[in-house]
């Protein structure tokens, strides 16, 4: 059997927040929300001072608000579905997405 290869990482990709107060180009297909805000400059880096681990127990002080709120990644998935042969079975496969 023979199939075509679609890569979803080169469809245009945005994340944003449950209400669309923060919407930016992601860097990707769906990843971690932090890593794509951190790009935009939304936040600092999230593994460094009180943003992170510290030895002495405080973490994630000031980016917690970004757990608490509901992401969502979207592609128009138009240059995917052109591509496909109406009389093959299609299978989309992605690896790595967390829910």
């Amino acid at each position: 059997a023979s199939a075509a290869i679609f890569d979803v990482a080169n469809l245009d990709w945005t994340l944003k927040n449950q209400n669309g107060s923060i919407q930016i180009p992601a860097s990707g297909p769906p990843s971690q929300a932090h890593l794509d805000l951190l790009k935009a400059g939304i936040i600092t880096e999230p593994l460094l001072g009180i943003n992170g681990l510290e030895s002495n127990g405080l973490t994630d002080f000031t980016q917690r608000w970004i757990v608490n709120d509901n992401w969502t990644y979207t592609a128009d998935l138009g240059p995917f579905t052109r591509s496909l042969d109406a009389g093959q079975t299609t299978l989309l496969v992605l690896y790595g997405i967390d829910t």
